[in-house]
């Protein structure tokens, strides 16, 4: 039941590219040169990553602790098992850069929208942590509390789960979500239920025909979508950043997850058995990537800025080169150890 999954490895990998190009095009467009907007819409539209990012964490948690749903005595294990994972590697980097913000508050995103709070606990409020790309992990404590509700019991989780969804959706419908929900009422949050979904299907269903007639209609749908309405882009905003519109990024999220899917049918049935190594080691250190690569960024823009005469495309590749080494240099020297380090919950440690 954990075996890893390769194909999903690598799509992390990939995954975590996307979301670094995307960064590295905002980055030159706010220092050194505008981009243009062309250009700007094919460089954002690796934003999606993180959409598949939260595809892939619903898949996962439900592939790792499906035996545990209904299990209470499982749940301190799955809780330190969350914390660990998410806290250990973010705490080094979110803590200096909140210290950084707070020394020296006339620095760029010092000014941001973030708080001591959501930057120690990724509490998830309507503000962001210091180190801005965080807020996903907002995102993620929210869905694994949600999950917890599901080991504790399986029914509470579903009743909890439609209401979740509920509220979600009636967000969506006015336009608006009150502060009060923070990052729970976004509508980003139902592509974990599509990750969970998935899961369900490619392991409780024994119809192969099934699976692949609920694939393609998810890509009918997002498909169809796609192509009767607007490209889901709105222009450059203040910050120099083409956004995706979040309901338009649920269809698209339909047709990555419906891939998602096909690919794991096809390594499972033996037709994707080979994937480069170099890819699945860019998967272990996607994490690291995800944390490091603003503040790689951040310094790498402004040496590239004292050089403008270095070309577009010559500065974009020495952006994402300095992501990806300082996501391995941080993957290489401090996440995989830390993450040997035996963390275990007990209510009988807190409350004897």
């Amino acid at each position: 039941m954990n075996r890893k999954i390769q194909s999903l490895q690598a799509g992390r990998a990939l995954a975590a590219l996307a979301v670094v190009m995307a960064h590295s095009a905002t980055s030159i467009s706010n220092v050194i040169a505008p981009i243009a907007i062309g250009r700007q819409y094919i460089y954002q539209s690796g934003i999606l990553g993180v959409d598949f990012f939260f595809l892939l964490s619903g898949y996962i948690i439900a592939h790792v602790h499906a035996v545990d749903l209904g299990k209470r005595d499982r749940i301190w294990n799955y809780i330190s098992k969350r914390l660990k994972r998410i806290f250990l590697p973010y705490l080094p980097i979110g803590v200096a850069f909140a210290l950084i913000y707070t020394i020296a508050p006339s620095l760029p995103g010092a000014s941001g929208n973030w708080n001591w709070m959501s930057s120690l606990f990724l509490a998830p409020d309507a503000a962001s942590p210091a180190l801005h790309p965080a807020w996903t992990l907002e995102h993620e404590m929210v869905f694994y509390l949600f999950f917890a509700t599901l080991i504790l019991s399986v029914r509470l989780g579903i009743f909890l789960g439609i209401v979740w969804l509920s509220i979600i959706s009636l967000c969506s419908l006015l336009g608006s979500t009150p502060s009060w929900l923070g990052r729970a009422g976004n509508i980003v949050n139902i592509e974990f239920f599509m990750g969970i979904g998935a899961f369900a299907l490619l392991n409780r269903c024994n119809n192969g025909y099934l699976v692949q007639f609920v694939i393609v209609i998810m890509v009918l749908l997002g498909g169809t979508f796609l192509l009767h309405h607007e490209t889901g882009v709105v222009p450059l905003d203040m910050h120099g950043v083409v956004r995706l519109i979040e309901e338009k990024r649920i269809f698209i999220s339909l047709i990555i997850c419906a891939l998602m899917m096909q690919i794991i049918c096809l390594e499972r049935a033996g037709y994707i058995s080979f994937f480069y190594r170099w890819l699945i080691f860019l998967g272990d250190a996607s994490y690291a990537i995800y944390l490091t690569h603003v503040p790689a960024q951040a310094v790498a823009v402004r040496v590239l800025a004292k050089y403008s005469i270095l070309s577009e495309w010559l500065n974009f590749a020495i952006m994402v080169s300095a992501s990806v080494i300082a996501g391995v240099y941080f993957h290489l020297i401090f996440e995989r150890h830390i993450m040997k380090w035996r963390f275990q919950l007990s209510p009988v440690r807190w409350f004897r």
